[in-house]
């Protein structure tokens, strides 16, 4: 774990940073793969966790969110948007080429079950300290966590 920031840390859960995790606060954002619970699990072992937020609900983000909520005994929180791919693991729902490859071996391996969200956020709403920005795109209900900062 790395910190970045004063409360702000980083997990990389996959070689080069392509797959992350952060920590802010007492908030565990997004959770990599279905495998990627174990590093996670580890890296926050020594922090009081009340929260898990999702940016999204891709596999490579809510793969293990059902594992750490679980292990962890937190609430689980995303947008409206990304609401029904959190809590059924479809997290390839809006990807364009449900037959390709690359889409079925995220849900073959990557993608986890399904987990209730316990709030919906919004833009405005503040997560760990984070104000809550809606910026679709990349997923339609993607949301970026912003907090202005002073050097570190």
């Amino acid at each position: 774990m790395i910190k970045v920031a004063k409360n702000v840390f980083h997990i990389p859960l996959m070689p080069r940073n392509s797959i992350n995790c952060y920590l802010i606060e007492d908030v565990i954002i997004d959770a990599g793969i279905r495998s990627s619970h174990k590093i996670i699990l580890k890296a926050v072992q020594q922090y009081r966790i009340s929260t898990h937020a999702l940016t999204h609900a891709h596999a490579d983000h809510q793969g293990s969110s059902k594992t750490i909520c679980e292990a962890l005994k937190i609430p689980l929180w995303c947008i409206m948007l990304e609401k029904p791919q959190t809590e059924t693991g479809n997290a390839t729902k809006e990807y364009p080429f449900q037959n390709h490859i690359i889409t079925k071996f995220q849900m073959a391996f990557w993608a986890g079950e399904g987990y209730t969200v316990s709030k919906v956020i919004k833009e405005g709403d503040e997560v760990g300290g984070f104000k809550v920005i809606e910026t679709p795109g990349h997923s339609s209900g993607h949301i970026h966590f912003f907090e202005k900062m002073t050097a570190y």
